[in-house]
């Protein structure tokens, strides 16, 4: 199987709501794919955007879905998926989920450098930031990076991010898709 990301614009949350009913039937009765996760967040101006991480045969199984679904064209790639230790217990009351997209970050022998450079950061942050998974994709030449945090707010997300060294492009507030 291979993993994939998604990111799929909606105009609104309505539109959101029956594109996930119709992509619930149609991964039932395909049996070839399978969704990992989903976050929803907005960006300003835009409207709503579902970033989905999904396993497959290949990509024909991939266009396959987009079709019996009628999903909005968005980005479909191929990535790699690292989920932390608890990845799917996003319940702290205390903690935000975010999705941070780092952009293109490095290239591809230099994904373990950042991070291990993101796991020391986490660690010194005293709590205030936890990892939860990150979706990395080919982009060009270089690795592109999703990251999906829990954290205290977003103040803690760009300290994390300026003692790791790493890039932020946004910061989105996000909710997990049902």
């Amino acid at each position: 199987m291979q993993t994939y990301m998604t990111i799929r614009p909606y105009s609104t949350e309505k539109e959101l709501t029956d594109s996930s009913l119709r992509l619930k039937d149609v991964l039932d009765s395909l049996g070839i794919v399978k969704r990992v996760m989903t976050y929803i967040f907005e960006v300003q101006g835009q409207g709503l955007v579902a970033a989905s991480c999904f396993e497959a045969e290949d990509d024909d199984a991939m266009a396959k879905l987009q079709d019996l679904a009628g999903l909005p064209e968005g980005m479909v790639r191929q990535a790699t998926l690292v989920r932390s230790e608890g990845a799917g217990a996003h319940g702290e009351k205390s903690m935000t989920t975010f999705v941070v997209n780092r952009g293109k970050v490095c290239k591809p022998d230099e994904v373990d450098a950042f991070a291990e450079k993101s796991e020391k950061a986490a660690q010194a942050s005293a709590g205030d930031v936890r990892r939860m998974e990150v979706w990395l994709y080919d982009d060009d030449d270089d690795v592109g990076m999703l990251s999906v945090y829990q954290a205290k707010n977003t103040r803690a997300l760009r300290k994390h991010a300026d003692t790791a060294g790493l890039p932020i492009v946004d910061i989105f507030k996000a909710r997990i898709a049902p």
